[in-house]
């Protein structure tokens, strides 16, 4: 299949910490954010807007991480980790139903952490300082280390960080100064344990916590295509704007070798909590002043609160048969999800900003559960030492259960319903591949993919429940390296068929609901390579075409589209290009050098409501980037500048009235960011 990896080395050279900082190294992927702490990554365009069940899967290692519903933000609450804590990222592109079940129809992006080092006793520490053009310093402190405690048997790692990521967003209200910057800490331990030769046993803790103290939101005229005050300004209710994510993953895993039958068990469970207050001012002042008569100089804030703790358990089988002609496996997989999602809207009083506890605006809480049982097996043939052909299938069986308790209030009408909701969805795999040369291999692969569908929790119009929507992927593609393994291929061409989409919109009475309705289509090229020009010297570059447009036009009352139309979020063209210079100075220094451009295309927003609403444009950007460094034995020195030209595009746009026009928030590329990091291993 076509998978991208960014390594955690490479992100801390550039002082890439977060997916913002490095989706444009990744063809095919982009992400969307509501700038108070959302995030929605998409993979290859299968995207129908925000508030959805997933369609990108989360993985730290084997736990799947975030809900796969949307009752709790599953496609929007992303683990913040930072990149001391990791190995690497993966990005594996097109549906991965049968490998990872629901929620992984367009893609996986994995997380792969450290494993302790067995044989000897290893570490590092850093520090860092950085600044934002225009706005704040911040900073970070890592450490970790990893040492053997019984040779080749028992082994343990841990590290630890914090970071200020410095703001740059301004705010009068919010008095001097920018209002976004956010704090970030959490840690991670594991153990390896290998008594024999034939069994082992990985034991990991993960956690992590991020404060945010406003919103990177700027806000914008969508009628004119300018900034409402400020290039990076917004006027927000103080205390607001503010939201905190947290992440808490346990996982054990067994492995068994029992005469070349492998067996391997993976637990984990998985808690992820957050909470925002948002101002929402614009959204609800002009219904609440015409229509219920409230005073004019009320402001409205957002309390909102969700989380999830989810358990998974997975076993799986696998054994090379007739003199490794075959390669089979077979697994059991099982997940329960328990969700809670709370809102609550208060007033504000005049100039003073006091909350007024007298008025009953509205309140509401859900709670979920969620439960997966699925079987799944693949077999390989090696039919001869150039041709493979793989198989697979799995067998999905869903159900949910879902309770709303909405206390009676001038924007709530006390409903009280819970619903309930199942389903059985199967997927499959085909994927021939040939060896060209030892080098070279040639690929197909046909494979599906599906989101759950779920219960519409409060609506007293439109359907209560949902169906899955799935996806049907077709793929050929490439990957080797050539010249004595100087240069490397990888060429993926796709047509992705998405059948049922699943919509978000607002019935009559302004209450989201989720429907399913028309359908869509993905097809297009990725192009990526690298070449080392001479030694130390290497060039990468990718092209990534994109063509995700609606195929069968829909109209729901709630949710428009018409047949052509992109879907969000993703861009025709993103390009890449980077060079890395690895050199020494002399005998006792190191050193390198190392400069990125990245272009990303237009791309339109979410889906509006109607036809005669135009959805949001959000123009094409570069950014430039840059880092060096110098390294003596077991101390470095490494400089980087993140978007070294200053750039203003923009990643997302979020509406901020009912009629989702006028003013909305947008999220733009941080400013121009210089950071200084010292580490030393030991």
């Amino acid at each position: 299949m076509a998978v991208s990896v960014v390594s955690a080395n490479t992100m801390l050279k550039q002082n890439a910490i977060s997916i913002f900082d490095y989706f444009r190294q990744i063809p095919g992927l982009s992400v969307s954010t509501n700038g108070r702490g959302f995030v929605t990554p998409v993979i290859r365009g299968i995207s129908s807007g925000d508030g959805n069940t997933p369609t990108t899967g989360i993985y730290i290692d084997d736990m799947p991480i975030t809900s796969s519903s949307a009752l709790a933000g599953g496609d929007q609450l992303m683990p913040d980790l930072d990149p001391s804590e990791l190995q690497q990222v993966e990005v594996l592109k097109g549906p991965q139903g049968t490998l990872y079940g629901a929620s992984a129809m367009g893609g996986i992006i994995k997380y792969v952490t450290h494993d302790p080092n067995m044989k000897k006793m290893s570490g590092q520490v850093a520090v860092t300082g950085n600044s934002v053009a225009g706005g704040d310093q911040g900073g970070a402190v890592r450490a970790s280390f990893s040492t053997p405690l019984i040779k080749d048997k028992l082994a343990i790692t841990g590290s630890y960080f914090h970071r200020d990521d410095p703001g740059w967003v301004q705010d009068p209200l919010q008095g001097k100064g920018t209002h976004n910057m956010a704090h970030a800490s959490g840690g991670r331990g594991a153990l390896v344990w290998k008594p024999t030769d034939w069994y082992t046993l990985h034991l990991s803790a993960l956690s992590s916590i991020r404060t945010a103290n406003g919103s990177s939101l700027v806000d914008y005229n969508t009628t004119n295509n300018r900034p409402v005050y400020g290039a990076l300004e917004q006027r927000r209710i103080p205390g607001t704007d503010t939201s905190q994510a947290r992440i808490n993953a346990f996982n054990a895993t067994n492995s068994f070798d029992l005469g070349g039958l492998n067996l391997t068990s993976s637990t984990s469970y998985v808690e992820s909590q957050y909470t925002g207050l948002w101002d929402v001012t614009t959204t609800f002042k002009p219904l609440l002043t015409s229509n219920v008569g409230l005073p004019s100089h009320y402001g409205y804030a957002l309390d909102q609160q969700m989380g999830t703790s989810k358990f998974s358990q997975e076993v799986r089988l696998g054994r090379d048969e007739f003199h490794h002609f075959l390669t089979w496996h077979a697994g059991f997989f099982f997940t329960h999800e328990r969700s809670y999602a709370y809102q609550q809207i208060n007033a504000a009083d005049g100039p003073s900003l006091i909350s007024t506890s007298q008025l009953d605006l509205g309140q509401e809480s859900t709670k979920s559960q969620y439960n997966e049982v699925a079987g799944f097996g693949d077999v390989t043939l090696h039919l001869t030492h150039r041709l493979d052909l793989q198989g697979g299938v799995r067998y999905s069986a869903i159900r949910q259960d879902a309770t709303i308790n909405d206390d009676d209030g001038i924007l709530s009408d006390g409903v009280q319903a819970r619903i309930k909701d199942n389903f059985k969805v199967p997927t499959f795999l085909v994927t021939p591949s040939y060896h060209i040369t030892s080098n070279l291999m040639a690929y197909a692969r046909i494979a599906s993919g599906y989101r759950s569908g779920g219960p519409n929790i409060g609506v007293s119009q439109g359907a209560t429940t949902f169906a899955p929507d799935k996806t049907l992927d077709y793929e050929i593609g490439a990957k080797g390296d050539f010249d004595h393994h100087r240069g490397t291929v990888d060429v993926s061409l796709y047509w992705t068929d998405w059948k049922h989409i699943q919509l978000v919109g607002l019935n009559n009475e302004s209450e989201g609901i989720t429907v399913n309705g028309g359908s869509a289509v993905s097809n297009g090229l990725e192009v990526s390579g690298s070449y080392r020009v001479i030694r130390g010297l290497t060039i990468a570059a990718y092209f990534n075409y994109t063509n995700a447009h609606i195929t069968t036009p829909f109209n729901t009352g709630t949710v428009y589209g018409q047949s052509g139309n992109l879907l969000p979020y993703t861009a025709r063209i993103t390009s890449n290009v980077r060079a890395d210079y690895n050199f020494n100075i002399n005998d006792y220094y190191a050193a390198h050098v190392g400069a990125e451009y990245s272009y990303v295309g237009n791309r339109l927003g979410g889906f509006q409501s109607a036809a005669d609403i135009p959805r949001y444009r959000m123009p094409a950007y570069s950014q430039v980037n840059f880092n060096m460094g110098v390294q003596r034995g077991r101390y470095s020195l490494d400089f980087a500048a993140r978007n070294l030209t200053n750039s203003r595009g923009i990643l997302a746009m979020s509406a901020r009235t009912l009629s989702k026009t006028g003013l909305v928030g947008a999220t733009l590329v941080q400013p121009a960011t210089f950071s200084l990091t010292a580490s030393a291993k030991f």
